[in-house]
């Protein structure tokens, strides 16, 4: 390597004690003292082994594990401990038995930097209630430092672990006086709920800040990492505007950064290759701004997405002692101590130890949460008055989901869904479609009797659990889905016929809801013989109840997720939905398709080009339009080692933050007016799993494939249609049911005995080959085709084409 040839030759001059030498192309000074000393950590993701020409210019020196039980002593006696052997042999033992007894998770960590944190916490302690009783302040220490991190079922252990290490200690409960007061403060100030175990999180994290530089809020989606954290802001800044005379509460300001809806390139800086110059990353040019910033101001830089070993490692000396950034042009940017690096990350699967050490850990479970802190949330932020619900509808609200949405969360465990959801999701759903329905046009007004319109809020609770908790359910639980529905909405006189799917909310009768089957709506199809042929759409059952359930949440501007297997006609569908409500409801559709090779880069550019300029940081519709971004096959883009897609954590930024940053000057921009609606088959077949964190933003809706019935319809349809309108004679129009018919029964009987096989995987059939087959009968003129002898024979070459 060239490094190894520098090296070589400063090696050379020393050993000549020569005060100038040639370095390259040009003379230098060299200090008989300069010295190279590497330290390294080969053997996992991120890390390579050195160059062998470069290993033979050092010594090699193995660092062994060190004695952690003198390292404790020495530091709690330099910390004020006066029985510092005794404790740090009790310490050390506790993170031996943790380490070994408790479960093994990424997040976990119990090595040499877990144990420094442990001591300076306890050193602070110390000083702050000098009196104390030594072993309850390094117990204190202990558990502050390490329950925030533990999942619920090691806590028990943990705290097992401790008593049986120190048996007569009792400590007392800690009273966090006027920051667990104003947190409960900002919690209603941000129209959230008081959880006891969110208000613990937030003082977790506020105590994990004071100890380490970098800290990790890990966790499933909808665990309310982003919460806690803006919980916190917002109880510091109040704190600081009432001059509170603790120092540690000051103003605080967050700068957010996805890492992975960007290059590496792009993250830190790089050298264009064409020019030579240096440009900064997004994340280099914030820190080096946050650098230069002066005051007691705090600076919070939130890296919020999948953390792996390609892009955290280049944060090793950010994360450690020296706080300082290393870029690739030789830069240090020294950071300030009031600044801090934020993580929100759903697991540390493809993190490296190294950087797991560095971090201080704090875990939330969605699970403490709940769904009904979140609707009690929604009813609180949506409807704060009483002009829409009552105070009594709502309490009637929260008794139907304690009566009936847990007990489809208890079906749903012998359920699967093509795009799993959250129990919170799920309750998010509900509470999207229940407010399509909440307005005074439907009877709910406060000047309206409150029994009349409970009869009816139970129907809509109804339809609304129908489509927002078994919407993304396979076909084959619908069925079952529907038995559960009826038995429990037995009081609704539900119809028996068909599935509860096909029926929807009748808001002719105010005074009373009922359910009408959505066949009554599906309208009469009228073959266009100048149309497309892919572009045909013959309405049917499920065309109605998909596109309606999509149109009511898209007039919420709510992003919804279609999917479905290939051939059920997703793609028609929204299309055609779209086209249908450009005019009236003043839409902007945009069509994006994503495939394997999209990059972020090129999202971002289509949205920049197709949205309006309003100011220099603000992008959206022209006029008062709304823009309705579609995104077919968001499944597609391939994942990257760490099992991260660029493009749809660039969409996520979106839906989450509601902004983007620009390419060339890394300045934020703020996106208005614009959903997002996204379509994409199951995972499987080159498309892949996405992010739970970017799906539980949506209302899932899982398409069926047609049923007999319905393809004879669409089919039917299409090919009457076609030989009307070309003027056939008699004799071949006769063929029309017939030629579908046998379409159908081949293909199912294709689907069902041609199954796939190591020599034959190509044999996939869907609804698209059905379709190729009647487009190539379709292309047949009058002249070509006058007997039904000649139509059945091409209708024979044109399945054994297909």
């Amino acid at each position: 390597s060239v490094i190894a040839q520098q090296l070589m030759q400063i090696r050379f001059a020393l050993m000549s004690r020569e005060d100038r030498f040639r370095f390259g192309d040009r003379v230098i000074n060299l200090k008989p003292t300069c010295g190279v000393f590497v330290t390294m950590n080969p053997g996992y993701a991120g890390r390579t082994e050195l160059p062998d020409n470069l290993k033979v210019c050092f010594r090699p020196v193995s660092m062994m594990i060190p004695d952690y039980g003198l390292i404790a002593e020495i530091m709690l006696y330099a910390e004020g401990f006066s029985d510092a052997k005794a404790l740090s042999k009790k310490m050390v033992q506790l993170y031996k038995l943790s380490s070994e007894q408790l479960s093994q998770q990424d997040h976990y960590d119990f090595g040499m930097r877990a144990v420094k944190s442990v001591l300076v916490m306890a050193g602070a302690l110390k000083r702050a209630n000098p009196n104390l009783d030594e072993d309850v302040v390094l117990i204190r220490a202990m558990r502050d430092s390490n329950i925030p991190k533990f999942l619920a079922d090691d806590l028990p252990l943990f705290q097992a672990l401790i008593v049986d290490l120190f048996p007569e200690s009792v400590v007392e409960e800690v009273n966090f006086g006027d920051l667990e007061t104003q947190i409960q403060e900002s919690i209603k100030a941000l129209k959230l709920q008081p959880e006891k175990d969110f208000i613990l999180k937030v003082i977790q994290l506020f105590d994990t800040f004071n100890v380490r530089f970098g800290v990790m809020i890990v966790g499933p989606a909808t665990g309310g990492k982003s919460e806690c954290a803006n919980t916190l802001q917002h109880a510091m800044n109040s704190l600081r505007l009432k001059k509170h005379k603790d120092a540690r509460f000051q103003k605080v300001k967050t700068e957010i950064i996805n890492p992975k809806s960007i290059s590496m390139g792009e993250l830190y800086g790089e050298v264009n290759t064409a020019t030579q110059e240096w440009k900064d990353g997004l994340a280099s040019s914030i820190m080096r701004a946050a650098a230069a910033e002066t005051g007691d101001d705090r600076t919070w830089v939130v890296f919020d997405g999948p953390v792996d070993a390609m892009w955290i490692e280049n944060m090793n000396t950010v994360l450690d002692d020296n706080m300082t950034l290393c870029l690739a042009n030789g830069q240090r940017i020294k950071l300030r101590h009031e600044m801090r690096m934020l993580f929100e990350v759903q697991d540390l699967a493809v993190a490296s130890p190294a950087t797991v050490s560095r971090c201080g850990m704090v875990y939330l479970s969605p699970d403490p949460l709940g769904w009904r802190r979140y609707v009690q949330s929604w009813l609180l932020k949506k409807y704060p008055d009483d002009s829409i619900l009552v105070p009594e509808l709502k309490e009637y609200i929260m008794m139907l989901f304690e009566e009936c949405f847990v007990a489809s969360l208890e079906f749903l465990r012998h359920t699967r869904e093509p795009i799993p959801t959250t129990v919170i999701q799920r309750a998010t759903s509900v509470c999207n479609l229940l407010e399509w329905y909440f307005r005074p046009e439907f009877g709910f007004d406060s000047d309206v009797e409150v029994e009349m319109v409970k009869r009816n809020l139970k129907s809509v609770f109804c339809y609304a659990q129908i489509w927002g908790v078994g919407g993304g359910l396979d076909l084959e639980y619908h069925d079952s889905f529907s038995d559960h529905i009826r038995f429990v909405y037995k009081d609704l006189n539900i119809p028996l016929t068909d599935t509860v799917y096909d029926y929807s909310i009748n808001t002719t009768r105010i005074d009373c809801f009922d359910f009408k089957p959505w066949k009554e709506d599906v309208p009469d199809f009228h073959y266009n013989k100048t149309a497309p042929y892919f572009s045909i759409l013959v309405q049917t059952v499920d065309t109605m109840k998909y596109s309606n359930v999509c149109e009511q949440l898209l007039d919420l501007e709510k992003p919804v997720f279609v999917t479905g297997v290939t051939g059920t006609g997703k793609s028609v569908i929204i299309q055609d939905l779209l086209r249908r409500n450009q005019e009236p409801k003043n839409l902007t559709p945009l069509m994006m398709n994503f495939s394997a090779q999209t990059k972020s880069l090129t999202t971002q550019m289509f949205l920049e080009q197709k949205l309006e300029r309003k100011k220099k940081n603000l992008l959206g519709a022209k006029g008062d339009k709304k823009v309705i971004v579609f995104v077919d096959d968001v499944n597609m883009p391939v994942l990257q080692s760490s099992g991260a897609q660029p493009p749809i954590e660039l969409l996520r930024q979106y839906l989450d933050y509601g902004l983007i940053y620009d390419r060339k000057e890394w300045f934020a921009k703020e996106i208005v007016d614009v959903t997002l609606l996204v379509a994409a088959a199951p995972p499987g077949g080159g498309r892949n799993p996405v992010t739970p964190r970017f799906s539980r933003h949506f209302n899932v809706l899982c398409m069926p494939s047609a049923s007999r019935n319905t393809l004879t319809r669409i089919f039917s349809s299409i090919v009457k249609g076609f030989l009307a309108s070309i003027n056939f004679n008699d004799a071949v129009k006769g063929k029309d049911d017939c030629l579908v018919s046998c379409t159908i029964e081949i293909y199912e009987t294709a689907v069902k005995e041609l199954l796939p096989t190591p020599a034959k995987f190509h044999y996939l059939f869907n609804l698209r080959d059905v379709s190729k087959v009647i487009q190539g009968v379709l292309m047949v003129m009058p002249r070509s085709c006058q007997n039904e002898v000649t139509f059945s024979k091409l209708w024979i070459h044109e399945v054994c084409r297909v």
